[in-house]
Parts: C-alpha cells; structure tokens; sequence
C-alpha cells in the first residue's frame, strides 16, 4: 500500500530568502529544531530558485521501499532503532561558531544525544566547510558515491530520481511516520513534497524551515508616533503618510531637521531590508519573483508595468527628503546604524529586528517599540506577501541502504508537538545539553547533519507563559527555552529589563502579528527549478539593469517611464527567453 499525496491548488512560488544565521539560532531554540540541509545557491537574477517542479507523471526510479509491496502496513509511529544504525553524511562543519575542547564535527555531543535517543549513529562520510557542501553532493552524485542520507536541493534530486539512486520512502512514510509529524509535512496541500514526488513515489523528506523569517512586521517608535499625533497605520498609504510625518514633524523634538521617514538602502531588489518589495507586495505586485499570470503561465514580477505606481511613491518620498539621500551607498547594516542613532523611528522588516546593533541601542536606551502587520494598499483587500517556500532542501535514502527508516525516526523526533514535555527525549536531551554551562551560547543544532523546522509557526505561548508569570517554576521546559533563547542570542543566564522587553518584542509582538496573516494569503514562486541556460548568461546583467534603473527613478535621475524602457531591454537582453525557458522546464 502507498500513499499518494494530492497537491492543491496553491499557488506555489519559490525558495528565495537566505536566513541569516541569528534568525535560525532563534528559530532553533523555541522549536528546539530547526534549519535545512545545506544547498546550492542557484540564485539568478534577483530570483533564487531551488528545485525542479514536475510532481506529476509516472515513477521513473526502480528503487524500492524496504516494506514489502504486498504486506499490510501499520501506523506505528518509530523514534528509536534499537539496535543502534550507522547512519553516513556529508557533514557541513560549523565554521560560523566552530567547536570547542574535545567537541569535533564527528565526535560532539549533539551526536551522542541523536545515538542516545534515536539510536541514531552518525558517520561522516565527507566532512566540509558549509559553502562548500553543494558542490561535495555533486560530486557524490556523480561518482555514484552517495551517503546513507543525503541533503539536497531538489534540483539534485531530479538527477538522483532519474539514476536510480534513491530509495522510494511512501511505504516507510505509511508505516513509521507519526501522523501529527505528517500532517505538518503536509501543510499546504502537500505541496512540500511535489519536487520529489513522481507518481505515488515519494523519494524525499522536505528539510522544513519555518516561514516566520519570510513575514515582515511593522515597527514604530511609540513615542515618536505619539509626538506626530498619528494612529498605527491600517493601510500602506497611511505608513507613507506617517513616513513623511516623521520626517517633517520634528517626532524626536530636538528641534533639527535630523530624521527619515522610510529605510531603505543601495540593494533595492535583493536586500534583507526588502522595503522596496514589502510595499510592493502590499500593492499586489511581486518584483523579483517568478509568479503565476492571469492565465496560469509563469511570468516575472518585475515586468508589471503596474511597479511604476511603487516606485512613484518612493521616488516622491525620497523627494521630501524622507528617505536617506545618501542610501545608494548603504548597505543593510549602515541603515541599521541610524536606527540606533535616532534618525529613524520607522521599520518594515524581520520579525528579529530588536536583535540588529542598532535598534537594541534604543531598547537600551528604554524606546518603546509598537509592533504590527504590514498593511495593505486600499486597492487592496488584504495583505499578501511573498514567502520563500518552506522546503528548499530534502532529505533522501540512499537505495540500497539497510536502515532507511533512520530517516523517519529523525524528523519524528524533530517535529513531534509532545517530545519537550517527555523525559528522555531528543528534543528534552538536547535543551538539557544547551543548559550546561560549556554549552550556552551555542546553537547545537548547528552540529546535528540532519535538521527540520516546524514550516508554519514556531507556538510562541510557553514563551508567553514565561514571560507573563514571574513564578513560573524555573523547571519547566517554556521557562528553560526562554532562558535558552537568552543564551543564544547575548550568551546572558539573567537578562535585564530591557532585554526582558526586547525578546517579548520578537517572541509576542513580531510572532503574533505574523499569526494575523492568513496562509492563503502567502505567495510562493511558480518556478522551482535550476538556473536556466540564459539565467545563467544574463542573469547579473539582468539583476544590474533592474537595480540601476530603480535607483535612477527614485532618485530623480530617470522619470519614472523609463521603467516601460526596462521592461522592453529586459526582455531584448534573455528575458524573453528566460521565461519561455521557466515554462518549459515547468511543464
């Protein structure tokens, strides 16, 4: 018996954001589990696509499950092997924070917790630097060389699928796989699995992240809002009209003309202060990324003529003076810079943003901060953002590999709901471990080979009971995550005040507005495949010409017609044949 996994009728985009390592660790210690396999970069232009969607036709591989086809298959969910299995990887080293003492990436503890409470036994077959790690997968792909489990892009996985050399897991997903873990692999409509599903065979685990580092928030300095007399904001023409308020209304009260209105910095189209994006999104438009056109093709974003009416906005705000006129030569972390020096008082961005240098100088300094959703244009009903795709990595088996199961006790151990609260756990061990002195303020999960998150939401609420009862018992595993999650991000056992405010910010505020979002309101790329062959060739140029011409027009130095002169030489220059090459690798 197999499980055949149908997929809705999203509209299903693609993998796009790089999550810097903070917003992982966060990530990491409220669910206890997080990040993917390593992958390739196949970014080209500003879309960074990730694997190949073709969840339809026949199974083209002959591996086979290790349950019989013919034998009656029982739900019995599996977390520990006993006996023990070596299981082999291609290791990516932790080169960002590194190891200590006797810890090694073959020999650490985080791999004594998998082998103590999965029965897990990890053997690094190939042990790599992180930025290398795509390029040591090809490598085994090609020699037909490949570990027991391998993290991969599905890109990776089409050639895998095509050699025959993974092992189809529908019938081990049928039988061992905790059906609360499932239904959360399944979120929307199963689409996680269709860049590895070929027929009824299922030949990959999606290595979940969590859609949370995609969603923006809002951010206001309470008290600057106050000073201008506004309200917070319910439509994004009410956030320009504050911007401007901000930059014209003396909100600090020192009596210069000292402040901006709206952040934004020289990497328009591919920065981590995607403001020019957010608004976008908030008008229904998608620069940068491939969506699905009114007739079901894919398109580019950036081609809507429609992104005149955006960059008309920005282009008056720069004119008011509201936007830095130096910003073309700053980067993300320089505009963070004049958070902490007053100049901004409004931000569009990640819901981790207490934690940037700059706005945890006014948390410091005791500035308030109002949390709350991006909103959307009045031509718009509601607020849809794009959001890269939960799954930009999978884990497959190896074909003939003798303990393909492994893999499923793994990810439900990961992503089970109850396994905190359950003496002896994976989840229980490794919070215990992180509580060792030696170990706090390193995010372990950084040293395991395999890794998921929850692709929805992390549950804020024990943080919520933490922070709300000051005698909550210290024992209880919420209380030991908030206290984990201090020792991640500052390497501090007892906080002060005003970090107590700062993670209530990140935790309460910024999670729970992301809450407000409805799911169906999330727009994933149409395209999830390999760089094609013009991408490949043109993609820079492409990428620069878009750039160079948004800069010119909100500058004032191009009238904003010039971006219908964009459309056309992008189009001339492989854009054209981009697209025709996206459908075709789609279809």
């Amino acid at each position: 018996m197999k499980r055949k996994i149908a997929f809705g009728n999203y509209s299903i985009m693609k993998a796009s954001t790089f999550l810097i390592t903070l917003m992982l660790l966060l990530m990491f210690i409220v669910a206890c589990g997080g990040g993917t396999a390593s992958e390739e970069d196949t970014s080209a232009t500003d879309d960074n696509s990730s694997a190949v969607d073709d969840s339809s036709g026949e199974s083209d591989s002959s591996g086979e499950t290790a349950v019989e086809e013919d034998a009656p298959v029982v739900n019995e969910p599996l977390y520990k092997l006993d006996p023990p299995a070596e299981v082999s990887v291609i290791k990516p080293a932790d080169t960002f924070f590194g190891y200590f003492g006797d810890q090694t990436p073959s020999d650490n503890a985080v791999y004594d917790v998998w082998e103590e409470t999965m029965g897990i036994q990890f053997v690094n077959k190939i042990e790599t630097a992180s930025e290398a790690y795509a390029q040591q997968v090809k490598l085994a792909i090609a020699s037909d060389d490949l570990p027991d489990i391998v993290g991969a892009s599905s890109a990776e996985f089409e050639e895998m699928i095509r050699n025959d050399m993974l092992l189809d897991l529908s019938d081990l997903i049928d039988q061992y796989m905790d059906p609360v873990v499932l239904e959360k692999l399944m979120a929307f409509d199963g689409a996680l699995f269709a860049p590895v599903t070929r027929g009824d065979a299922i030949y990959g685990i999606p290595a979940t992240s969590n859609v949370e580092g995609s969603l923006r928030t809002m951010w206001i300095r309470k008290d600057w809002l106050e000073a201008v007399g506004r309200d917070v904001p319910t439509t994004m023409e009410e956030v320009i009209e504050l911007a401007i308020a901000f930059t014209e209304e003396d909100p600090d009260g020192n009596g210069e003309d000292d402040t901006w209105g709206l952040p934004i910095d020289g990497d328009v189209t591919d920065s981590l202060l995607n403001t020019y994006e957010i608004v976008a999104n908030a008008c229904g438009y998608y620069p940068t990324r491939f969506i699905e056109g009114e007739n079901g093709e894919i398109v580019h974003g950036s081609l809507d003529p429609g992104l005149k009416d955006i960059l008309e906005i920005l282009r008056n705000l720069y004119g008011a003076g509201a936007i830095d006129p130096e910003f073309v030569s700053k980067d993300f972390m320089q505009v963070d810079e004049g958070v902490g020096a007053g100049r901004y008082g409004l931000w569009l961005g990640v819901f981790w943003k207490p934690v940037d240098p700059g706005m945890q100088t006014t948390y410091q300094e005791g500035v308030e901060w109002i949390t709350a959703p991006i909103p959307p244009c009045e031509s718009e009903d509601e607020y849809r953002p794009f959001v890269a795709f939960p799954a930009n990595a999978y884990y497959g088996v190896r074909a003939d590999y003798e303990h393909p199961e492994a893999l499923i006790v793994a990810v439900n151990n990961y992503l089970d709901p109850d396994a905190l609260s359950t003496p002896g756990s994976f989840q229980k061990e490794m919070l215990e471990l992180g509580n060792q002195p030696d170990f706090q303020g390193i995010p372990l999960n950084n040293w395991a080979a395999l890794q998921w998150q929850d692709p929805l939401f992390f549950d804020s609420s024990p943080i919520a009971r933490a922070l709300e009862d000051p005698d909550f018992d210290p024992e209880n595993p919420p209380y030991q995550i908030h206290m984990q999650a201090y020792s991640i991000i500052s390497g501090l056992n007892n906080p002060e005040p005003w970090q107590q405010i700062q993670f209530s910010d990140i935790f309460l505020g910024s999670v729970g507005v992301h809450e407000s979002y409805p799911t169906e309101n999330y727009v994933f790329s149409a395209y999830f495949g390999a760089p094609t062959e013009t991408m490949q060739a043109q993609g820079s140029i492409l990428g620069k010409l878009e750039t160079e011409t948004i800069i010119n027009i909100i500058t004032g130095n191009a009238d904003v017609s010039e971006y219908d002169n964009f459309i056309q030489e992008y189009l001339e220059l492989g854009g054209e044949q981009i697209i025709e090459e996206v459908n075709a690798a789609a279809n």
